[in-house]
């Protein structure tokens, strides 16, 4: 029988990549998608901002490893866009792994400003913010199954964003088109930084799909 992992992943960008570097098709809100991968069987679920989903879904009793993958922003200075952080490896797979460990902290919402990165960073000394991992870990630790973290690093410590682009999409990541016009109408030049954040989140999740590839090669090795 092949090993049984599931993926969460939060929203549609971060699901789009993982399934392009597994050869997978999408998934959507409720409707997770079964696929193979080399000699593993993979579940890939899209569980919205804050893990809003999570709720309403079962996990397939076989699986394995259960892996929370997408992007987050960076609250330790040195990593930088791109950049892959793990968090919560199992023992067993840690020999096999070259992805850098780190603590990734879980916040109600985004986190912004340098500002509000630099305090959060001093306070908890993790590497990376997210909205989902302590939610999920939480989650898997109902049961037996191992959990892994992996965040691809979108905005470095040294980035600010405006709070309001959390509004211009829906909690599974689709774009709100009106509210994200009225975002650029209110300062055209906010779209410049809409360009340099939308190229360095396409990078990141190039590099998210890479990091999930590196661990489901690892637990098949097992």
């Amino acid at each position: 029988m092949s090993l049984v992992v599931t993926i969460f992943s939060a929203v549609h960008l971060e699901a789009k990549a993982i399934a392009k570097a597994i050869a997978a098709p999408v998934p959507i809100p409720t409707l997770p998608v079964h696929s193979t991968f080399e000699n593993l069987k993979v579940i890939h679920h899209l569980i919205g901002m804050r893990a809003v989903g999570l709720p309403n879904l079962t996990v397939d009793p076989d699986t394995r490893y259960i892996l929370l993958a997408g992007v987050a922003g960076a609250l330790d200075p040195h990593f930088r866009v791109g950049d892959l952080i793990l968090c919560d490896c199992p023992e067993v797979l840690a020999p096999r792994l070259e992805i850098p460990r780190g603590l990734i902290h879980t916040a109600p919402d985004v986190i912004c400003t340098m500002t509000h990165k630099a305090e959060l960073f001093a306070k908890t000394g993790a590497g990376a913010v997210d909205m989902e991992s302590a939610l999920v870990r939480d989650f898997a630790a109902k049961g037996p199954t191992p959990f892994l973290s992996l965040r691809a690093i979108s905005d470095s410590a040294r980035q600010s964003l405006s709070p309001q682009l959390v509004h211009t999409v829906n909690q599974w990541g689709r774009v709100r088109k009106a509210e994200l016009a009225s975002f650029v109408i209110a300062n055209p030049f906010r779209i410049f930084g809409l360009i340099g954040l939308g190229r360095d989140t396409s990078y990141a999740c190039r590099r998210l799909g890479q990091g999930v590839v590196t661990i489901l090669r690892a637990i098949g090795g097992q």
